[in-house]
């Protein structure tokens, strides 16, 4: 009988423990319509805060986009190796303050252009330029790093996806530049070619490079004249060897010593012609810092776009209501001290 009544009690206090749950999700309901309710009669209740606020920010964003002035872009895609992203766009920021000034004489003389060239400049910009080759390894490696979890194993495929990853630091940055004219961006563009090829940290390094490189090209070649004398040997030892016809082993006898495989000789040498041809390349074309890609300025401004006047009015009107709301509630909160008083 105790034990019938007891699991009679548990079975109570399950179904009120449900119904209780029940409730407790019709109430949020009930809570969440209300409070879509509110938020839908609230402007219905206040059309002229919500009307006036909307107006004023239409207005304004008019205002602000026919009589602001127009500016035009130009991208250009760059190969660095000298310095990252981060560098470049703490140097564009000194270049942006320069520009800022009434005075433009400084940015003309930073970057050698006239000063009517100068005034024309607005602001420059770096950033990764990243490829959507670049994006798709991303994700894969990314993928390949979750699979490795916690394990200290495959280093070489994490030191491969850290590396990848850090595409700020790239050789490509797309370097934006926005000029009230757009006739002189490709002025401007030569320009910042020419101010980061001549600065003295570029041009050390290059100097320091190209010395490197001309001294193993040099080496590359005296080791390369020693295989030649090397391979006339070994061809005059075999010739020598044809005609007397003496068989034996495919080893080569130079002074009592013997070199297997001579086709390694030939190997070799069209190893270090190849190494040679590359450290030619490496010399002829600069690649601390030049253009890969640069695209025809449009002459359409940047900023008076049909796409970006609405988005300006979408932003507008989303921050007036927002507005609208705050004004209601504090409203409606002063209303609720003032029964107090």
């Amino acid at each position: 009988m105790e034990n019938q009544k007891q699991n009679g009690s548990d079975e109570i206090d399950l179904g009120l423990l449900f119904a209780k749950i029940a409730n407790g999700i019709s109430n949020f309901g009930r809570s969440v319509l209300k409070l879509l309710a509110i938020i839908k009669n609230v402007p219905l209740q206040n059309k002229a805060i919500f009307s006036s606020l909307m107006a004023i920010s239409l207005v304004t964003i008019s205002v602000y986009n026919f009589s602001s002035k127009k500016y035009y872009v130009q991208k250009v895609v760059v190969s660095n190796s000298s310095y990252t992203t981060k560098v470049l766009q703490e140097i564009f920021m000194n270049v942006n303050d320069l520009a800022k000034q009434e005075d433009t004489v400084g940015i003309s003389q930073l970057l050698t252009i006239p000063v009517s060239v100068a005034k024309s400049l607005k602001k420059i910009e770096a950033n990764p330029f990243v490829t959507e080759t670049d994006l798709i390894e991303q994700e894969r490696l990314k993928d390949q790093l979750k699979t490795l979890g916690a394990k200290g194993e495959q280093k070489e495929l994490v030191t491969a996806i850290t590396e990848r990853l850090k595409l700020e630091s790239g050789a490509l940055v797309e370097i934006v530049i926005h000029s009230y004219d757009p006739t002189v961006l490709k002025v401007l563009e030569k320009a910042l070619l020419d101010f980061f090829l001549n600065s003295e940290y570029v041009k050390k390094r290059y100097d320091i490079a190209r010395q490197n490189l001309v001294s193993k090209k040099e080496r590359l070649f005296q080791e390369s004249l020693k295989l030649d004398s090397l391979k006339k040997a070994v061809f005059e030892n075999y010739s020598a060897m044809a005609k007397e016809r003496k068989l034996g082993s495919n080893n080569v006898i130079l002074a009592d010593k013997s070199i297997s495989y001579p086709l390694d000789l030939y190997n070799q040498d069209l190893a270090f012609y190849d190494e040679i041809l590359k450290i030619n390349s490496q010399l002829a074309l600069r690649t601390d810092f030049e253009v890969v890609s640069s695209f025809t300025p449009s002459n359409k401004p940047a900023n008076k776009s049909l796409t970006r006047f609405i988005k300006l009015i979408l932003i507008g009107l989303s921050v007036s209501i927002s507005i609208g709301y705050l004004l209601v509630g504090l409203k409606s909160f002063n209303n609720y001290l003032n029964k107090f008083e």
